[in-house]
């Protein structure tokens, strides 16, 4: 089941997510919360085509030419699950890279965001239960 970048309904996610948060279009408070449950779970095939084609897709419909929200934005959406975010920033910084000039702040934020990866990764006592495309 793929996530369906032209959704706009009203799921139960979004409505309890919409007055924490700023204001986003629907689909991507869906987008984060879908996005978050394929990782949780180990869909390594929808992780897959979340990072391949869909994050793509929302971005050119609504990022085109500016930031994705940043991870503190995305936070409440996804219960601050820390691991998440680290992925999501690393997708945030990516389309800075790829779409946008990086500021030098973006710059040290995005490494500091590698940083805090590898120090997720390693610095545990047990794996965590991650799985991710290659």
């Amino acid at each position: 089941m793929q996530f369906d970048v032209d959704a706009s309904g009203t799921g139960a996610a979004a409505e309890v997510y919409t007055a924490e948060t700023v204001e986003l279009p629907e689909v991507i408070r869906l987008f984060a919360v879908y996005f978050q449950k394929q990782l949780r779970e180990g869909n390594v095939y929808e992780v897959h085509a979340i990072y391949e084609s869909t994050f793509n897709k929302l971005t050119d419909r609504f990022y085109k030419s500016s930031p994705w929200p940043n991870a503190e934005t995305i936070a409440p959406l996804v219960g601050g699950d820390a691991t998440f975010l680290l992925l999501y920033k690393e997708l945030y910084f990516r389309h800075i890279y790829s779409k946008l000039q990086p500021t030098m702040e973006q710059r040290v934020a995005s490494w500091q965001n590698y940083c805090d990866i590898f120090d997720t990764l390693l610095n545990t006592e047990t794996p965590l239960a991650l799985q991710l495309p290659n």
